[in-house]
């Protein structure tokens, strides 16, 4: 089960056009083993509670994202059915944000590991803000 809706959630995201996912594209590209790791696929799905009731307006746009890439009506009918298409799109679109919003925090850095180590997306000095600001 988990597999098949992993294998749903990537498809979710290659129906997003790519100017909307530039962040996440990027994030394959440049350091794909922290995509794996700080990304995991099974947390955004599991977040969106497997749920195939879940909504939100991403869902209405992919759907239309969907209807245009399929050239026919029973491929598209056949896509739409799926009972858990709509987490994978919630979960697609939290993927893509999760990058974006790492890319916009971070920088340069976001393809960088969340370490506090000052050798990651933390410097030396914001390792030591945050050790000083709540120390362990």
């Amino acid at each position: 089960m988990i597999d098949r809706a992993c294998q749903k959630l990537n498809d979710a995201i290659a129906i997003v056009p790519d100017e909307q996912k530039q962040a996440y594209l990027t994030a394959v590209r440049t350091c794909p083993h922290l995509v794996r790791t700080e990304s995991e696929p099974v947390w955004f799905l599991r977040r969106e509670g497997f749920n195939p009731w879940v909504s939100s307006l991403l869902t209405v746009l992919l759907c239309h994202a969907c209807a245009r890439s399929h050239a026919t009506k029973r491929q598209r009918a056949n896509h739409l059915t799926l009972s858990s298409f709509r987490i994978v799109q919630n979960a697609a679109s939290r993927i893509i944000c999760y990058w974006d919003v790492r890319r916009k925090l971070f920088g340069d850095r976001a393809h960088l590991p969340l370490v506090q180590t000052g050798h990651g997306v933390f410097t030396s000095e914001e390792v030591g803000l945050l050790m000083r600001h709540n120390p362990i």
